[in-house]
């Protein structure tokens, strides 16, 4: 693809790390979902109820074996965090980290605030807080827990990014856009000449899939529609697609245009969504793209959550009613790790770059969707690295 053909302000992917229920690397997780691979396990730690007779029955989910057991709240996603970001350090050769960005995108807690609000209760920041703490001091202690987060995740994995070059967005799904927002004004700004960006989730802690069975969410024997949930963390080093070139860097993929949009009300307030917002999304990404970049794939965010089937197939029909494809060929995260929320953009780019690596993509241009339960809904187009 000529030079001049690059979206304007496309940033190259230059390094991957990853651990995922089905692996503790980004080759291996990509790997393993590509072959159909499930890694679906009782979680022993919690017994739900049949709503109807009120007998145990058994609640399953996407585990990351040998890593979080043991592990809760920050906890757990320090220790997912940890093993992905020292994925990325063995596949980026570079040493000098001062003028390396880091934007983390964490998990909103909407489905325990939902679930609090339900009870009646007040939702904790996480596991470890206090279960008494006024919302007010909780929110005021978040950016303190942040910082300890990344402070550890850094020298953890022996990533020493300064912390002058730290940023934290709370998105979900489509709240990744945000963070990788805050990386390209990093960029911008020339504070930094590279960034690592990435999500850590975990929907198999034990206090969401608390939330999430008492919101009837979860997929169970008496549910049989309904999320599984996972875990995983993924991390991107991104820089100026024009200074990765000029380098020589080796490129695993390219992040261009991307949208975003938001429903007028989350998934709580007992309203449907309909597939506006996301049509929208897709429909700007898609309608700003060169016939030669026209996606061939999708990927996207369906987890076997009704809502959220419901809103694709409305968006689907949306677009087809623009002329927009509507038959692509699609992957999606939630089938291969479940629901894994804050991370899943960012494995769904790793996704693609693997994709492109290997050969198995049937095409050169994927477009990423994502719909998170707080009404926002993103897209992404994602393209195979320049061959010269």
């Amino acid at each position: 693809m000529p030079p001049e053909t690059w979206p304007t302000g496309a940033l190259a992917v230059t390094a991957l790390g990853a651990v995922s229920p089905l692996g503790w690397d980004a080759p291996s997780s990509c790997a393993a979902a590509r072959a159909g691979l499930l890694r679906i396990a009782p979680l022993d730690d919690y017994v739900g109820r049949d709503p109807d007779t009120g007998n145990a029955e058994s609640v399953r989910g996407h585990t990351v074996a040998g890593c979080t057991e043991g592990f809760t709240g920050n906890g757990r996603l320090l220790r997912l965090g940890a093993v992905a970001m020292s994925d990325l350090r063995r596949s980026c050769p570079e040493e000098d980290w001062r003028q390396t960005g880091l934007v983390l995108n964490l998990p909103s807690g909407l489905p325990l605030q939902a679930a609090a609000k339900a009870s009646g209760l007040q939702p904790s920041l996480d596991s470890e807080a206090e279960e008494e703490s006024e919302p007010d001091t909780l929110e005021a202690l978040r950016p303190q827990q942040e910082q300890l987060l990344l402070t550890r995740l850094t020298r953890l994995a022996d990533v020493p990014v300064p912390a002058g070059h730290w940023r934290v967005t709370r998105g979900d799904q489509a709240g990744f856009l945000h963070a990788l927002a805050a990386a390209t004004q990093l960029l911008a700004k020339r504070a930094v000449s590279r960034c690592i960006v990435g999500g850590i989730d975990s929907y198999v802690d034990r206090p969401v899939v608390e939330a999430l069975d008492s919101l009837r969410l979860l997929k169970t024997p008496s549910r049989p529609h309904g999320v599984l949930p996972g875990e995983c963390a993924t991390f991107l080093l991104v820089e100026p697609l024009a200074l990765a070139r000029r380098r020589g860097a080796r490129i695993d993929c390219v992040l261009g245009a991307h949208a975003l949009r938001r429903e007028p009300h989350d998934r709580f307030a007992g309203r449907p969504w309909n597939g506006e917002a996301l049509a929208e999304a897709c429909a700007q990404v898609w309608q700003a793209l060169p016939a030669a970049q026209q996606p061939g794939r999708l990927i996207g965010n369906l987890t076997g959550d009704e809502r959220r089937a419901y809103d694709w197939g409305c968006a689907l029909s949306r677009l087809m009613g623009r002329g927009l494809p509507s038959e692509l060929p699609a992957w999606n995260t939630g089938i291969c790790f479940g629901e894994i929320g804050a991370a899943t953009a960012p494995m769904a780019i790793t996704m693609a770059a693997r994709a492109f690596a290997r050969g198995y993509g049937g095409t050169r241009s994927i477009l990423v969707w994502l719909a998170s339960d707080s009404g926002e809904r993103g897209a992404l187009h994602v393209l195979a690295p320049p061959s010269s």
